[in-house]
């Protein structure tokens, strides 16, 4: 690239690196922007040799690391995250701090070029020692001999844990000759499958789908790090710096400032109530102190950065560079410094770089660019991620990039790589004791699996029990017919009386009330569209400035939705559009970008929202994004005095105002708007419908925006296309700092250390305690644990005004900490709280643990999520589970299906109106999207004038076969699997699905024994039966017969009759015949005389020619 070609000419960075080549120590000063990554990959680059970069600010590591992922690629970047703060009886490393390091030891093992980044508080920590650590690795090979049982007590003793499916590291899972094992230093777990004692595969799978990705041919399986850190006694000292390479190559930035945050370190180990502290012995065992670091660095070549050097005294190297500083969109004052910059003379052969993140952003600065009159020939544009520019006299380079030209926070590439989470087939297995829905059964207890004898053959069937201990069996073949029964977490249903006529009462009756509502909004908007309305101009300059200058990377489904919102405004009837997604994807900024457009047309703009605390959120951040435009903002509330109210309504009413933003202060009588043109109402679900449809009926001929912040299922999306037109936003923002969480006994010293590293950067706590009887007597120890700052508490038993009074105080940071219960869950954005305590963590729901903490992270501050227990040792298997699934997924929606099922589910209640939260009870979540469904698609067809399809009837043919028909539990030992695996074949719609399923089992268990290869052809058979017409598929050892339904059976279809006896005639081989029986119709048998290995696989590979 151009920019690292004008580096390399550069003679100060030659000096330096040569310098660094030489000798053992090397000074410099200088370096600003993004110039320190790209000086760190050019060293590395020259001297082909490992760089350790360490420093003592937490920002600067990350845009350093954020650099050098876009210069070297992540697979040559090894990062090492924070090790845990509150190490007291439990693993000082998590899961994925253990994979970081291990992942980041393999590669500085395996590469000579690696650029590792290591904050000052990780230099102090001591590791098992090296040699050990390498010793005790596994290192396996395909074709190597290996004993199969010692095997796995050597992966027992390496610390891995057995469970039924590898999910997670440290996993492992054995079945027959394939032992499944997850390593800390992988990205996707091993399959390694044997063939007596030798290994003969190795392959790479994935945990959603459990299949294998790639063969390998060798995999080094490393230790766990010791869970407790009194383990660290069974082996001589070692440090980071043993595990970096000896020919590494050290870049201290800021020597002062790392010997700073050790000291700062130590001085809060040595709190007197802090549990560890209680053996001040294990300090030294624990941690490398200042004078041993720098002995420690002494072995190494050294580069030291200092930019607070008195240049004046300094004799090292200088790079005189400059940092750029933010101009936050003025291109007024760009202008002026490239004249500056190109005109000075002060610059030898300037070059001027403009960097920006992605293709769509260069073109769109390049266009406003244009209209700006800047002169593009005297700038060269590059897609370039770095974070910040910087002027290098030297070199004339001058350097700027999109990022900090806007004033944007650092862009956040590297994802991390533990995106796993529960998939929605997981989250849909059944376990005994799980409630289930049966299409026509109604709900019952699902109670395990029951093997039956049918004519001598085994078969395998689900036991569910009804009301008053009924019994139903379904077989494999009604199997499609069961789900698992899922509605809002923790909702307890009712169990169905077998037999009863009830279930399918409340089935019509929701269906029929579904259908009502549809009616409704079908009305409602269908009138809307038939006003007249104001068709709003295509984009302007200021509007692709306002998007250009969005501080986040717009997710694919943001720009969709402002798209799709953008051209429904530009046409000449009134938009009504819903914007759906979860909290914090981005919906408010397409909001912005609505307004904006609107206040472009002369028109103005009414926000409606359910709460002031959201006014007061969407008031700041329409002002903030807003604030370089000509565009007057304001709020409506009763938080705001009536003097104030009485002088915004009359702007108001003159057309002063562009945007209000109020509570149903809005709907009042005497709000008048002088020319409005957008009305958005958000968390329209918490509006009642009457009220919904009185504002849209006020305000026919004025564009609609609604925003809801609960997701709602692509597959109701599309159920109900037509009934309204919807944008979903299911992508999460890329560019989030991921949220450090912590698993901690509760301890007053940690909350005390938690609380104040908040409010020492000017931030917020939210504590939830979620026992309303006992939140006053916790804030009280509160606050006589930080008397210094200030605490107050909210529950949602507290009087209306009374708890908006306090949300209000906290939000406008009258209060430090608030101590809240479970009412913070949603709708609640303060960007300054970035510091969130829950106490009794194991209490809490997996969705409430993950909406809980999203109230935090909302901002370009590091978030802090620590989740207090009684006791971590004590804690049930599954609460721990729960927790560190929590503690792993550190990012705002990664991959977190079972969250976004309970989310869904909400939204789904939501979407209709309140009521249908109950529908959902009563009729489980799949049941209720099923009759959904339904009732759109019956609609439909009424509003076509078409005839109503017929119910669905169950078309597959009954198979009878003389063999056993199920899985073996020397095949398959886990129930809950089975069940899984049933259901797949009972719900599989294809051939290639059952074949695909053939693959994976085989992949995962091995070679399927005659008991399942018996279902797998069953199940193909009912697929290939129903496409042929057949409606009972018997096969005994002489022959096979079939029976086609009744309506090719019946004299009245002669010629569908006379169709199928030709195509059979023409694709079939062997001795068959057809007949026409008295009582069972038309049909075909099969001899199986030339079947003597296995009939029934003959039998299918026959029928299967057929089609």
């Amino acid at each position: 690239m151009e920019i690292q070609k004008k580096l390399i000419s550069s003679e100060t960075i030659r000096k330096a690196i040569e310098a660094t080549k030489q000798g053992r120590k090397v000074y410099i000063r200088g370096l600003a922007g993004s110039l320190k990554a790209l000086f760190l990959a050019q060293l590395s680059e020259s001297l082909s040799k490992p760089v350790v970069f360490i420093t003592g600010d937490d920002e600067e590591e990350e845009i350093v690391r954020q650099d050098l992922i876009v210069l070297n690629g992540e697979d040559n970047v090894v990062y090492f995250p924070q090790i845990r703060e509150f190490a007291e009886g439990d693993s000082l490393f998590d899961s994925y701090t253990k994979n970081q390091l291990l992942s980041g030891f393999e590669k500085i093992f395996k590469n000579q070029r690696t650029i590792c980044i290591i904050a000052a508080r990780n230099i102090i920590h001591k590791l098992p020692h090296k040699k050990e650590f390498i010793k005790q690795s596994l290192n396996l090979k395909i074709n190597q001999r290996y004993d199969f049982e010692f095997l796995k007590q050597r992966l027992f003793e390496l610390g891995f844990e057995r469970e039924p499916l590898v999910e997670n590291w440290g996993e492992m899972s054995v079945r027959g000759g394939i032992i499944d094992v997850y390593p800390f230093s992988a990205d996707n777990p091993c399959r390694i499958e044997m063939l007596g004692d030798t290994i003969e595969s190795i392959r790479v799978f994935d945990t959603t789908t459990q299949r294998s990705i790639n063969q390998v041919a060798q995999l080094i399986i490393y230790p766990q790090f010791p869970e407790d850190v009194d383990k660290f006694d069974n082996s001589p000292d070692s440090d980071f710096f043993d595990y970096f390479h000896d020919q590494s190559i050290i870049f201290i930035d800021e020597l002062e400032l790392i010997e700073k945050k050790i000291e700062e370190f130590f001085q809060f180990r040595q709190s007197p109530s802090l549990p560890v502290a209680s053996d001040r012995s294990r300090e030294k065992r624990e941690y490398l102190n200042w004078q041993e670091i720098e002995q420690r660095l002494d072995g190494f070549k050294t580069i030291n950065h200092s930019s607070y050097l008195d240049k004046r005294r300094f004799s090292g190297i200088d790079f005189k560079c400059q940092p750029q500083e933010s101009l936050r969109g003025n291109f007024k004052l760009l202008k002026r410094k490239l004249d500056h910059y190109l005109s000075s003379g002060s610059l030898a052969h300037p070059k001027v770089f403009f960097l920006c993140d992605n293709q769509d952003q260069m073109e769109r600065l390049q266009d406003i660019f244009i209209e700006e009159e800047l002169d593009l020939s005297r700038i060269q544009f590059m897609v370039m991620g770095l974070n910040q520019g910087f002027v290098f006299p030297e070199s004339g380079l001058i350097v700027f990039t999109d990022n900090q030209f806007y004033g944007r926070p650092i862009r956040w590439r590297s994802k991390r790589k533990f995106r796993r989470g529960l998939s929605l087939q997981q989250l849909n297995s059944l376990t005994e004791g799980d409630f289930v829905v049966h299409v026509d059964k109604g709900i019952g207890v699902y109670r395990g699996l029951k093997k039956i004898t049918v004519k001598g053959h085994e078969r395998e069937c689900l036991k569910i029990e009804y009301r008053d201990a009924d019994l139903l069996y379904v077989p494999l073949e009604r199997m499609d017919r069961i789900q698992k029964y899922s509605a809002k977490e923790g909702v307890v249903p009712t169990i169905s009386k077998l037999g009863g006529k009830a279930w399918e009462r409340l089935k019509n009756s929701t269906k029929k009330r579904i259908k009502e509502i549809a009616r409704e909004l079908t009305l409602l908007y269908a009138s809307r569209k038939f006003q007249p309305g104001f068709a709003f101009s295509k984009d302007s300059l200021w509007q692709k400035e306002l998007e250009a200058s969005f501080e986040y990377e717009e997710t694919p489904d943001q720009r969709k939705a402002a798209e799709e919102i953008k051209q429904d405004m530009e046409k000449n009837f009134p938009m009504d559009r819903l914007v759906c997604g979860d909290v914090g994807y981005g919906k408010t900024e397409v909001a912005v970008r609505a307004a904006f457009k609107a206040v472009n047309d002369n028109k103005q703009v009414a926000v409606l929202v359910p709460t002031t605390i959201l006014a007061l959120q969407h008031y700041n951040l329409f002002r903030d994004r807003i604030s370089k435009f000509p565009v007057k903002v304001e709020m409506l509330s009763r938080f705001r005095t009536k003097s104030i109210q009485r002088r915004i309504i009359e702007k108001l009413a003159q057309g002063k105002v562009d945007v209000v933003i109020g509570t149903h202060r809005l709907l009042s009588r005497d709000v008048k708007f002088n020319n409005l043109g957008l009305l958005v109402i958000d968390e329209e679900h918490r509006f009642g419908v009457r009220k919904k449809e009185n504002i849209k009926k006020k305000y026919l001929n004025v564009d609609v925006l609604s925003m809801s912040a609960t997701p709602i299922p692509r597959t109701l999306n599309m159920a109900l296309l037509g009934i309204r037109d919807m944008s979903l936003i299911t992508t999460p923002p890329r560019d989030r700092k991921s949220i450090h969480t912590e698993i901690a006994q509760f301890n007053t010293d940690i909350i005390r250390m938690a609380i104040l590293k908040e409010v020492e950067r000017g931030g917020q706590i939210f504590f939830v305690h979620n026992r309303v009887q006992s939140i006053e007597s916790m804030t009280n120890l509160i606050r006589r644990v930080v008397p210094e700052v200030s605490v107050i508490y909210a529950h949602g038993q507290m009087d209306e005004r009374e708890l908006e009074k306090v949300m209000w105080d906290f939000a406008t940071q009258k209060y430090q900490c608030l101590v809240s219960t479970m009412i913070i869950e949603s709708g609640l954005d303060i960007p300054n709280v970035n510091t969130m305590i829950i106490n009794r963590a194991d209490k809490f729901g997996l969705s409430q643990l993950y909406q809980l903490r999203g109230r935090v992270g909302r901002s370009n501050q590091r978030a802090y999520a620590y989740l207090l227990v009684p006791s971590i040792k004590n804690l049930n298997k599954n609460a721990l589970k729960r927790l560190r699934i929590i503690e792993n997924f550190s990012e705002l929606g990664s991959g977190f299906s079972i969250a976004m099922r309970d989310l869904e589910i909400r939204g789904a209640g939501n979407l209709l109106g309140s009521e249908q939260s109950g529908h959902i009870v009563a009729l489980g979540y799949d049941m209720y999207s099923k009759i959904i469904e339904e009732a759109a698609r019956e609609l439909k067809q009424e509003q076509e004038g078409k005839l109503p399809a017929a119910t669905e009837v169950d078309e597959f043919p009954r198979i009878e076969i003389n063999a056993d028909a199920y899985i073996p539990d020397q095949y398959m030992d886990q129930p809950d699997l089975k069940v899984d695996i049933y259901r797949r074949l009972a719900n599989a719609k294809e051939v290639t699905g059952v074949d695909q399923l053939r693959e994976e089992l085989k992949d995962r268990f091995g070679s399927p024994p005659n008991q399942l290869q018996n279902l797998f052809n069953l199940v193909e058979m009912k697929l290939v039966g129903k496409i042929l017409g057949f409606k009972l598929i018997k096969i005994d050892d002489l022959e096979m017969t079939c029976f086609f339904v009744d309506r090719i059976s019946s004299n009245d279809n002669r010629e569908l009759v006379e169709n199928k006896i030709s195509t059979i005639v023409n694709r079939a081989h062997g001795k068959f015949r057809f007949f026409q029986g008295r009582n069972d119709g038309f049909g075909l048998k099969l001899s199986l005389t030339e079947a003597t290995q296995d009939p029934i696989n003959y039998c299918k590979n026959f029928l299967k020619k057929l089609i």
